[in-house]
């Protein structure tokens, strides 16, 4: 161990020289290590280490560094080819993950057999100057603090004292309404904050907030608009803000086909159609239904059906039948089938008998024959115009049948209005038409045309065709009495 003082240097080595000292004793140039400290009673000097081949004169390990909320690392490593070993590190404090705080580890070495730590050894851990003791190499990092940056702030409907504010910052919110409205409370969209009165302290992250506002019209009267409702409108300035409300009438003057009366709100007058309930049956002659609004009573006369079979007719038994109102199904008629007294051919007929949901072929006995459901059809009864509303029905295809009517709203559109068709039907041979003409066999006509126009629009096309024919048939004779009379010229 050789040491040398630096005479020109008040306290301080320099570094950056350089030094060679040979050995006397061997012909080889060792290595120099250069270590410098500061002492008071020294001064400053430089210590010189002539490495030998079985001492270790330096140990450098490496280890991953403590960062905030990671887990202590429990290896190190040693460079290439060392003549030494590290073992597993241990930390102090001994935390399952670092925190705001300072950390020491300590790494177990252990030199290759026939090798030793020289008494100098310097030890290093990541590059810093590190202590030995116990067979363990000491470093104690510096306390870890965390970062602290800038998080964003959004404030929608209103502002902040700042957009941006390091976690732990208070922050003062001001709501901006508009025209009408008044602030309700703050609505946390985004973000783990929790606002008191209209501040709040900064989280660790970005915060998103939403004023809410309630209406704060002041409206006018309420005025009628339409047979729905009434409206009032806002009478701030710039506002115009309207609010529509229901009719309110608790006084109905009943009529035959409607009910009318005031709304109490806006003192409008209000007409509607009856709403009326079920028929339900008077007694033998009438049945009647009631309006729920207005309480108004339509009354009609029952209705009979036809004979309707309770019980089918046997050869020795007697069967049952009745006829009930088709409106409000009350039994008005029931009778007595006779037994048919022996074999008995059904005879069902052509008229159709039918109910609400089929039709059906019927005999004499009660038995039924070609029983299926109604096929139905829309028919227009009356078209709706611009101002007065049409009305409609379905109508059974095969039987003839028909529901009751229901009502086609006005356009609205002042147009004319539009023919739906009607079904075709096939008259029978001999009857009269609505044009009073009489039908031949076969012949197929509509409901409101006339048999006889549709002959004439035949005759007409026939005409045309014999026009065209004869036109034809002239030209030909021309072209022939034109090719005689040039061959005659060439004879003569």
């Amino acid at each position: 161990e050789i040491y040398f003082r630096d005479q020109t240097s008040s306290g301080y080595v320099d570094s950056a020289k350089s030094l060679e000292v040979t050995d006397p004793g061997n012909s080889l140039t060792r290595e120099v290590h250069f270590y410098s400290y500061s002492d008071a009673a020294a001064a400053a000097k430089v210590i010189y280490f002539f490495e030998d081949d079985d001492q270790i004169s330096s140990v450098a390990l490496t280890v991953t560094a403590p960062a905030l909320g990671e887990t202590p690392a429990t290896t190190a490593t040693v460079p290439a080819d060392a003549p030494y070993t590290a073992g597993t590190p241990t930390w102090d404090p001994a935390d399952t993950a670092f925190g705001e705080k300072a950390y020491t580890v300590s790494i177990p070495v252990t030199a290759n057999t026939g090798k030793s730590f020289a008494d100098g050894c310097v030890y290093t851990v990541n590059g810093f100057m590190a202590t030995y003791a116990d067979g363990k190499v000491s470093y104690t990092f510096p306390a870890l603090t965390a970062s602290n940056p800038d998080y964003a702030i959004v404030v929608k409907g209103g502002t902040a004292s700042s957009y941006v504010a390091k976690k732990g910052a208070s922050v003062t919110l001001t709501a901006t309404p508009g025209i009408c409205q008044k602030f309700d409370h703050w609505e946390v969209v985004g973000g783990a904050v929790t606002i008191t009165g209209n501040s709040f302290t900064m989280p660790a992250g970005n915060v998103i907030i939403e004023a809410v506002y309630a209406d704060n019209h002041t409206f006018g009267d309420w005025t009628y608009d339409d047979e729905m409702g009434h409206v009032r409108t806002c009478t701030v300035a710039g506002c115009g803000a309207q609010e529509r409300g229901s009719h309110t009438v608790t006084t109905w003057t009943p009529n035959a086909g409607t009910h009318s009366g005031e709304c109490t709100v806006c003192h409008g007058t209000v007409s509607g159609n009856h709403d009326f309930g079920a028929w339900t049956s008077d007694g033998a002659d009438t049945h009647s239904r009631e309006c729920a609004t207005c309480g108004y009573k339509a009354t009609a006369a029952h209705t009979a059906s036809d004979w309707i079979i309770d019980t089918a007719a046997t050869a020795t038994t007697d069967g049952t039948k009745h006829k009930e109102c088709t409106v409000c199904h009350r039994v008005l008629e029931t009778g007595t089938i006779p037994a048919t007294g022996g074999e008995h051919t059904h005879s069902y007929g052509s008229e159709w008998k039918s109910d609400a949901d089929k039709h059906w072929h019927e005999c004499s006995c009660g038995d039924q024959s070609e029983e299926a459901p109604h096929t139905f059809k829309w028919v227009v009864d009356k078209e709706a115009t611009a101002t007065e509303k049409g009305s409609k029905h379905e109508e059974c295809e095969i039987c003839g049948y028909k529901k009751a009517a229901v009502e086609i709203p006005a356009t609205g559109t002042a147009t004319e209005p539009v023919t739906t068709a009607e079904p075709v039907t096939t008259a029978e041979p001999g009857t009269t038409t609505e044009a009073g003409k009489t039908t031949e066999p076969g012949t197929t006509t509509e409901p409101g045309t006339d048999p006889q126009s549709s002959r004439t629009d035949g005759n007409r096309y026939l005409i045309l065709w014999g026009v065209l024919l004869f036109v034809c048939f002239c030209g030909i004779l021309g072209v022939i009495f034109y090719v005689k009379k040039k061959k005659s010229k060439k004879a003569e």
